[in-house]
């Protein structure tokens, strides 16, 4: 079942496994994200988030982030973007 949920993730410390089906789809560790389909509206989580130790992370509202400046929104699209574009030509990378 999905949740809906306006926030995405952060990892500031720690790392942790994505899960799907109960099985392990792979790892993400400090700078990755999770949860960022939250980020785009009508978009449905396919995988589940499990602690991999202690993890620190940074909530992120994409509600919030439609309030800050144009600037700043391009700023962290790109960089954004970047990350999920270098995950998703990883071999063996996790989706989230």
């Amino acid at each position: 079942m999905s949740e809906v949920d306006d926030r995405f993730y952060i990892i500031v410390a720690g790392s942790v496994k994505v899960m799907a089906n109960g099985s392990s789809l792979g790892k993400l560790d400090n700078g990755d994200c999770f949860g960022e389909t939250s980020y785009v509206r009508g978009a449905k989580r396919q995988a589940s988030i499990q602690a991999d130790g202690q993890v620190t992370i940074l909530r992120v509202s994409s509600t919030l982030m439609e309030q800050v400046s144009s600037a700043c929104q391009l700023r962290f699209n790109k960089v954004f973007l970047r990350s999920l574009i270098t995950r998703l030509q990883n071999s063996g990378a996790a989706n989230t």
